[in-house]
């Protein structure tokens, strides 16, 4: 992989990953909370959307941590859990509390859960790889 596919890649598939919740930083930046758990914000810049990837174990530090990179839950508009444990979906209680038009995907084994659990959320099962915004897939 040349710097020509990189190069293409930045401008055609240009996208940003902030890490909002992480148990194994032992140095957070000033005002970040750390907890048991991960959750990644992406930026789409193709589509202009926010994306969530995981939820972290709780909400309060989840959405205290997104408002630290001057976002609000409502600029979220889809989440994608990898799998059904506490510290990696946690958190989306707190984000269907406040956005509740919100889009979620999940491993198609647990999607009859998130839709009792969510349901005014859009909730999409899981089974292969598929396209969740412009170029920004997961399986």
């Amino acid at each position: 992989m040349g710097k020509s596919f990189l190069k293409s890649m930045k401008s055609d598939f240009s996208f940003e990953i902030k890490i909002v919740y992480d148990d194994i930083c032992t140095k957070p930046q000033p005002g970040f909370l750390t907890d048991f758990g991960f959750s990644a914000l992406i930026y789409n810049n193709l589509s202009k959307t926010h994306l969530l990837f995981d939820t972290g174990s709780k909400g309060d530090i989840l959405i205290h941590n997104i408002n630290k990179f001057n976002v609000t839950v409502s600029e979220i508009k889809k989440v994608i859990i990898s799998h059904n444990h506490y510290d990696h979906a946690g958190g989306l209680k707190e984000i269907y509390r406040i956005n509740r038009d919100i889009e979620i995907y999940v491993p198609l084994h647990d999607k009859e859960s998130f839709i009792r659990a969510y349901p005014e959320a859009q909730v999409q099962g899981i089974s292969e790889m598929v396209e969740v915004d412009n170029n920004i897939f997961s399986s």
